[in-house]
Parts: structure tokens; C-alpha cells; sequence
């Protein structure tokens, strides 16, 4: 229980981003849920919306504009802001 207040406070001052890095094929998931766009911009249209524990991968190269490229299980690719996005791990539940 000590673990999740102190994760939950970790995750309330610093963004995602600084505390779990991501890597080109890692398997993510979202800390809340999360508009997942057809650009690489907060214009960009929403195409779907990600929820916690929704698994899907990041695709190569580097972030823009903030957001990350990802693919979900369906086939359908799009981008999520980085802030929010963090590794899955199938152990946590």
C-alpha cells in the first residue's frame, strides 16, 4: 500500500515521462484515460480513446510535438501523448 501512495505522489509532481522512460516496441499501456489521435497534435482528430491497462506498442522513432507513435492489438495506429503512457507490466494488477 506504501508503494502505490508513494507512486501516486511520484506521479502527481513529476510527469510520466521522467520516471519510466519508453523505447520503440516496448509494450504500454496509459495512467488515465486518453484521447489517441490520427497526428502528432493536440488538432489532431481523435480516433480512439485508450484506457488503463489497454495494451498496445510504440512504434519507431523519436517523439513529436510531446506525443508518441503506437499501434494497438486491432492494427490501429495513432498518437498518444507521452506524460500519460508507461510500460505494461502483465504482473501488476
Amino acid at each position: 500500500m506504501f508503494v502505490r501512495i508513494m507512486f501516486a505522489i511520484l506521479l502527481s509532481v513529476f510527469p510520466v515521462s521522467l520516471i519510466a522512460s519508453t523505447a520503440p516496441g516496448d509494450l504500454l499501456t496509459v495512467t488515465k484515460q486518453i484521447n489517441v489521435r490520427g497526428a502528432n497534435s493536440l488538432n489532431g482528430k481523435i480516433i480512439h480513446k485508450a484506457k488503463p491497462g489497454e495494451v498496445f506498442m510504440r512504434l519507431l522513432g523519436k517523439p513529436e510535438n510531446g506525443f508518441v507513435r503506437v499501434r494497438f492489438g486491432d492494427g490501429l495506429e495513432g498518437w498518444i501523448y507521452e506524460d500519460y503512457v508507461i510500460r505494461f507490466n502483465p504482473d501488476k494488477k
